[in-house]
């Protein structure tokens, strides 16, 4: 919908990556919700927002690499989700065995929002990655 108006992929991509992100956090509501309705409705809105991310992180090879490359890059982010997933099951079961889900969702809630960060971070130009850097620190 961004692109068919006028806006540049890369832009498009690192705003629906935001608002995507956004969407996930409502796994933050949904863990301390005191009703079932509710707390359903902000799972469903959370997953939303990670289908939407994963869309998306799918896409973004085609947009950074050549096509040459794309089948061995894509290989590569699948090994690595795989090799994730196995990692973060185990992790999520230790964290709710020994605490609760609420660790978890709160998780959920913030890993994508310190990726997206990072993604924006990396994907500015150096110059003004620097600016930027600098008038942080």
């Amino acid at each position: 919908m961004l692109i068919r108006q006028g806006v540049s992929t890369p832009a498009a991509r690192k705003a629906s990556f935001i608002l995507f992100a956004g969407l996930m956090t409502s796994a933050i509501p949904a863990v301390l919700a005191s009703n079932a309705y509710l707390a359903i409705a902000f799972v469903s809105i959370a997953t939303f927002g990670y289908t939407g991310c994963s869309a998306n992180m799918l896409a973004l090879p085609a947009d950074v690499y050549p096509k040459n490359v794309l089948a061995s890059i894509w290989g590569l982010a699948s090994m690595g989700s795989g090799f994730g997933g196995m990692f973060f099951s185990l992790i999520t079961g230790w964290v709710v065995a020994h605490f609760s889900y609420k660790p978890v969702f709160f998780g959920f809630a913030v890993t994508p929002l310190v990726c997206v960060a990072i993604l924006l971070l990396v994907s500015m130009p150096a110059g003004a990655r620097y600016s930027q850097l600098k008038r942080i620190g």
